[in-house]
């Protein structure tokens, strides 16, 4: 595929992974927030933890440096990174601005209030922060493909900065009771868990090859 061509994947990727997140969100809003579609069944709880989890600042960050590994090449990653943050953004407001729509059908309560306008503000503050920060994330997608230390580094990137933040700003962490919601502990077990393992692969696959680099090459016994 050609470098352009995977940009305009990773754009579609941006704003795929922007809408799921608008709609996980939604399917699962607490009773007490109006309710979802999936709320009171079983599945409200799986949903509440897979929004906790997607909806996250790693995550977000994650896409453009998969982004610019997607790439690879690392002027164009940069851009990559940049326009697929921006694309998720985009998504992810367009999603919420068409929910807000299904939420006022066929509801007496908010009939003649139509629909809460496209927020532009929050459009423009994550777009200026995509442009901005995507450029570095999806150098360090690009990063990834090095060989050595400095290709480990950025391979690490992503899961020091997912078990960063569920330390220092857990899910939930706005509210009043960060943890009294269970779907915020799960979350934060699930990603911390998840990080801890992928660092310990990726650190274990760098020292494996590190070691293979050092043996000496096998000789044929018969030369002399």
């Amino acid at each position: 595929m050609r470098t352009s061509g995977k940009v305009a994947a990773s754009v579609v990727l941006g704003a795929a992974f922007g809408i799921v997140t608008a709609v996980v969100n939604w399917s699962a809003t607490p009773a007490d927030a109006g309710g979802g579609p999936l709320t009171g069944t079983v599945w409200e709880p799986v949903a509440r933890v897979a929004g906790r989890i997607i909806d996250s600042g790693w995550a977000w960050a994650a896409m453009a440096v998969v982004a610019g590994r997607l790439v690879g090449a690392l002027v164009w990653s940069m851009v990559a990174g940049a326009v697929t943050l921006l694309a998720a953004t985009t998504g992810y407001d367009f999603g919420e601005a068409v929910l807000r729509i299904v939420d006022t059908v066929g509801d007496p309560a908010l009939e003649g209030v139509g629909p809460s306008p496209w927020s532009w503000e929050d459009l423009v503050f994550w777009g200026i922060a995509a442009v901005i920060l995507g450029p570095v994330l999806g150098a360090i997608g690009a990063l990834t493909h090095r060989a050595g230390f400095i290709g480990l580094l950025a391979s690490l990137a992503v899961p020091a900065g997912a078990a960063l933040q569920m330390i220092l700003l857990p899910p939930g962490m706005s509210s009043p009771e960060p943890m009294q919601r269970p779907e915020n502990g799960w979350a934060r077990a699930i990603v911390l868990i998840g990080a801890l393992v992928a660092g310990g692969l990726l650190i274990a696959r760098y020292v494996h090859g590190r070691l293979r680099a050092g043996e000496p090459e096998a000789t044929d016994p018969g030369v002399r």
